[in-house]
């Protein structure tokens, strides 16, 4: 398995982890040694277990993990794992910059979203094929899981009215046609199994069918369902919410997928169980529109990440490999079910991806003012255009990280200079995912802390200290003929001579709202900040923070940041080479 950072690399952040979170949590069931488990890094998570402890971390800023946390708070006990504490790493980090200590600092410096802590469960995991007396336990279970619930759980992503469904199908038939994922085959098998459902829909309606909601799992697999004793445990709440049992249900059916023999089996014992009178008939009516609703999202969903747009533990190309035949032959079962035959090799992306492929040649530049949204804008600018991406910024806040971690002050010409000969001199340099690296470790994430945002204006003040981050960004681009780049000074200073120039602004409400989610101050402190740094920035006689007379101005807010998104790729691509 090819990781997205070396193994090392994992292994020293997950023993800083245990060693920092045993400090905090010594109440813990934690064991001598740490454990990474494999089977979760490979796709958006991290998962590692220390004794009878396991944590869950997602990569990237993802809410999947929050969604999962609140489920398994609601559960009743011994259906999920034990809910034992949150895991947030900014405050791990916040711990080792007060600490002064650096090599905490790197160890932690992962790209991992907001994660929990849980209990450990022993067993064996499900495997077709079952036996009546599993399917049994599987059924009591769920009809135990599947109970009304009025806590602050999260609908179901997938909705429960077959309504709902067919708007989510049609949206994703257009997605599907419109990014050409598919070959000419596969499209007018999906298109005529959509035909279908809409008939489908006009039948449920007539039925007048009663609403049921409940707790609902989300992800029944058999690889989700540990053994122990004769009594079944759920595993990977991570796409739980309220919703309709019977779509719970359906969804286990369709993504494990079950045999029709096997299907009959836990819809028998799911019955004999439960109150719900109504469950069949509910079940039947929107089973096809499930199957393929699932099929279509998960490979549109497996699209994105071959495509670079969803943050991975492993490389996206590899992840996809392995994963694009069991979600073809998902596909496929879902066609089959509803009596549209074509070949399995029609319903494979694979190829038409890699067509999509070519990167234009030529810079963009992307400058802006601090909590516009420029960072995520520029980054998603780069995914979409399959270009390298440079946060140019991010050398000034390593500058200001360092600096507060040996007791660097910016008024003194002495650390002025120690800090100019460290960057001409070290490794460090802008990696084109948009990361630092220096030597072998890559850094992203402690340059979002709360005192590096209150420095790194008064070092980038500097004219030293602007001369020789040029000398590292120099250093970065060096082996590149193109990408995206984003700063306060690039259309203007880095590279005035870049085919597409954009100036990324937002209003300071917004700004200001942006700054208080990211680093915990109030909105009031953000928008002070804010405002000091936007007049450093414009002031500071050498580079300031100013928009080239070509430059394209973007106004972002999160309402609009797709239509903006879209607007800029479109001139991007028409402008470059390529």
């Amino acid at each position: 398995m090819s990781f997205r950072f070396p193994l090392p690399r994992l292994e020293r952040f997950l023993h800083r982890l245990v060693a920092s979170l045993t400090s905090h949590h010594p109440s813990l069931p934690w064991g001598t040694s740490v454990t990474l488990l494999s089977m979760d890094v490979g796709a958006r998570h991290l998962l590692f277990a220390s004794g009878d402890v396991i944590g869950k971390l997602p990569w990237g800023p993802s809410n999947a993990c929050e969604r999962e946390r609140l489920a398994l708070l609601h559960a009743s006990s011994g259906l999920a794992p034990t809910l034992l504490g949150d895991l947030h790493l900014p405050s791990l980090r916040e711990a080792a910059l007060a600490q002064q200590d650096w090599d905490a600092l790197i160890d932690l410096d992962l790209p991992l979203g907001h994660g929990f802590l849980m209990g450990r469960w022993s067993g064996v995991h499900l495997e077709p094929p079952v036996s009546d007396v599993d399917i049994e336990s599987v059924a009591q279970v769920l009809v135990e899981v599947h109970q009304p619930i009025s806590q602050d759980v999260p609908r179901l992503q997938v909705p429960s009215q077959a309504t709902s469904m067919l708007r989510v199908l049609e949206d994703l038939f257009a997605e599907l046609k419109g990014r050409a994922c598919l070959p000419r085959e596969g499209m007018a098998a999906v298109q005529q199994a959509v035909r279908l459902a809409k008939k489908q829909v006009e039948q449920w309606r007539k039925m007048k069918l009663p609403k049921v909601r409940s707790l609902c799992h989300g992800d029944l697999r058999w690889h989700n369902m540990m053994t122990e004793g004769g009594k079944v445990h759920l595993l990977d709440w991570e796409h739980a919410g309220v919703g309709d049992p019977v779509v719970d249900v359906a969804m286990m059916v369709s993504r494990t997928p079950l045999s029709s023999y096997d299907e009959l089996r836990l819809l028998d014992a799911y019955t004999l169980h439960t109150q719900d009178e109504s469950f069949l008939d509910r079940y039947f009516a929107i089973r096809p529109l499930v199957g393929l609703l699932c099929a279509l999202g998960a490979l549109l969903f497996q699209v994105d990440i071959a495509e670079g747009y969803i943050p991975m533990g492993m490389d996206p190309e590899q992840h996809s490999e392995e994963r694009f035949p069991a979600l073809v032959a998902e596909l496929y079962d879902a066609l089959s079910r509803m009596d549209i035959r074509t070949a399995k090799e029609s319903l494979s992306p694979q190829g038409m991806i890699r067509e999509h492929r070519e990167s234009p040649k030529g810079w963009v530049a992307v400058d802006g003012t601090s909590a516009s949204l420029k960072s995520p804008f520029a980054e998603a600018l780069a995914r979409a255009l399959h270009v390298p991406y440079f946060n140019t910024g991010l050398v000034y806040r390593f500058v200001a990280l360092r600096a507060l971690c040996f007791a660097l002050n910016p008024s003194k010409h002495s650390d002025v200079e120690k800090v100019c000969s460290f960057l001409q001199e070290s490794s460090l340099r802008l990696s084109p995912e948009g990361s630092l690296s220096l030597d072998e470790d890559s850094l992203s994430e402690s340059f979002s802390l709360s005192a590096v945002e209150e420095q790194v204006a008064l070092w980038a003040s500097h004219p030293a200290i602007r001369e020789a981050v040029r000398v590292v960004l120099q250093r970065s681009f060096a082996s590149h003929s193109s990408g995206v780049v984003e700063g306060r000074d690039i259309g203007t200073v880095v590279l005035p001579d870049a085919a597409v120039k954009m100036f990324v602004d937002a209003p300071v409400s917004t700004r200001a709202r942006l700054l208080s989610e990211r680093t915990g101050c109030s909105g009031k402190e953000a928008k002070q900040w804010l405002l000091t740094r936007d007049r450093l920035d414009k002031e500071r006689k050498i580079a300031p923070l100013q928009a080239s007379e070509d430059a394209i101005f973007v106004k972002l807010e999160p309402r609009t940041f797709s239509k903006q998104m879209e607007r800029m790729v479109a001139v991007c691509r028409e402008r470059l080479d390529g």
